[in-house]
């Protein structure tokens, strides 16, 4: 049963699905509803704070709809950011809310967006509300990123690799991101999806100190064969630094996956484990461009504008692997 208050438009059918009779502006669906619930109000969306997310304090607002056929004076609203203390705030409406109106609520206290997750919650817990499943509106934005970021394990912006890659998908990005990645050793696995507002000018680099100084290193394996992965990314950029493999037996230590107008240029790729670097294992690339996360030799159809430059790649069966069906 809908709502009485989803009207929609008569596409000339004069009844609905139990044979009662649909007027000018039916509701939307099957079945007419003449009836309602005579307490139930809907959190219909957060208007404030959205995409695109920035840091700091943000009002939060939220649209309320009184569906039941009670007419609304006063109610209290909820919000809970992250894991932060419940804030409530009772709000007073002037002419009274009645069925089907709508109207936007400002809380007083402010909710404070941090770098990376923010899950945001608005609620009503109207006393006798007969429909409990539409009085929560969620959301959970990171915020987009633009500009110089640091990653050093203490000290940085972001602690790892990882934890930048993870802003970069959940925010995506307005302008272009550079990371300075400190003279560190990172042991850790990456992969790059899409980036939401990735192009041409709104790059994404991360640029080491140096292929001596900064390390980025992983174990790969067999189900884990690389080391930095960029499945689908558009303009991403690596640049000076170490990417090794501590693998024995399988690796494709840098894989494009359908990428396109990404870079590593000025890198030590390698494979550092001694029974690696004299295998003859036809699975150790230091460069594979396919369009599989499994198999080495399956064909890119979507991978275009690949650069490799002034790298110095060492050991595998394969330096560079290209599998690659695009004309």
């Amino acid at each position: 049963i809908t709502s009485v208050c989803n009207n929609g438009t008569n596409l000339s059918v004069s009844t609905d699905i139990d044979g009662n009779s649909r007027g000018s502006s039916p509701d939307i669906g099957a079945d007419e509803n003449s009836s309602s619930p005579a307490k139930d109000v809907s959190v219909q969306t957060i208007v404030s704070p959205g995409y695109p997310l920035s840091t700091g304090a943000k009002t939060v607002v939220a649209r309320i709809k009184n569906l039941g056929s009670n007419s609304i004076s006063s109610l209290t609203v909820y919000y809970k950011h992250n894991s932060n203390a419940v804030v409530s705030q009772t709000f007073s409406f002037s002419p009274a809310l009645n069925q089907c109106d709508t109207i936007s609520v400002t809380f007083s206290t402010q909710a404070t967006m941090i770098n990376g997750s923010n899950t945001l919650k608005v609620y009503t817990a109207l006393s006798g509300d007969a429909v409990a499943s539409n009085d929560t509106a969620q959301f959970t934005l990171c915020p987009t990123l633009a500009g110089t970021y640091t990653i050093h394990p203490t000290t940085g912006d972001y602690t790892s690799f990882s934890a930048a890659v993870s802003a970069l998908t959940c925010g995506g990005i307005t302008g272009p991101v550079t990371f300075n990645v400190s003279a560190n050793s990172y042991s850790e696995q990456i992969s790059i999806g899409t980036i939401t507002g990735s192009s041409s000018t709104n790059t994404v680099s991360f640029v080491g100190a140096g292929s001596s100084s900064t390390t980025l290193t992983f174990a790969t394996t067999n189900t884990n064969p690389h080391v930095v992965r960029m499945n689908g990314s558009s303009y991403v950029n690596f640049s000076n630094m170490a990417i090794k493999s501590s693998g024995t037996s399988d690796g494709w230590i840098v894989n494009f996956i359908d990428a396109q107008n990404c870079k590593v240029s000025n890198c030590l790729i390698e494979f550092s484990n001694s029974t690696a670097q004299s295998s003859t294992g036809s699975n150790l690339a230091c460069i594979v461009v396919n369009g599989s996360t499994t198999t080495m030799s399956t064909a890119s159809s979507g991978s275009d504008n690949i650069f490799i430059d002034t790298c110095n790649i060492n050991y595998g069966y394969y330096n560079v692997y290209l599998s690659v069906n695009n004309s």
